[in-house]
């Protein structure tokens, strides 16, 4: 990732397919796709990195996945 991305703020936000490319690839399920420039497949990415214990989880972090959760986008995400 060559350049800072913005951090998510806001559900709304988030791609759920890129979100969950990053996720994986943050778990090493797949490689990480380096070329990528959307702050949602880096979200995901963080949150499969934070999931292994590799990175905390910040509050940003929980309160978007709180919202996920809550409004049934977080299926499938394992």
């Amino acid at each position: 990732m060559s350049e800072y991305i913005e951090p998510i703020t806001d559900l709304a936000q988030i791609n759920d397919d890129e979100c969950l490319s990053g996720y994986r690839a943050g778990l090493g399920y797949i490689a990480v796709d380096y070329t990528q420039k959307s702050a949602s497949y880096w979200h995901g990415y963080r949150n499969g990195q934070s999931d292994r214990g590799l990175e905390p989880v910040s509050p940003q972090s929980m309160r978007i996945a709180q919202q996920m959760v809550a409004a049934g986008r977080a299926k499938g995400m394992h």
